[in-house]
This record gives C-alpha cells, sequence and structure tokens, in this order.
C-alpha cells in the first residue's frame, strides 16, 4: 500500500512539474514578443 501511494504521489509532483514548466514557458514566450 505505501509503495503504491508513493508511486501515485510521484507521477502526480511529475505531471504538476511539467504543466508549471509549460506556463513558465508559455509566460516567457509571450513576454518576448510583447518586447
Amino acid at each position: 500500500m505505501i509503495a503504491i501511494i508513493l508511486i501515485v504521489l510521484s507521477i502526480a509532483c511529475i505531471l504538476i512539474a511539467g504543466a508549471i514548466i509549460r506556463i513558465n514557458l508559455q509566460s516567457k514566450e509571450w513576454s518576448s514578443w510583447e518586447d
């Protein structure tokens, strides 16, 4: 049970980190367009 919970949490963290990185990349592109 503990192992399954850890795996699920790790996958969730990876997905969240990926989403944050995508948002940051998009915001950087938008700021560069404004310049």
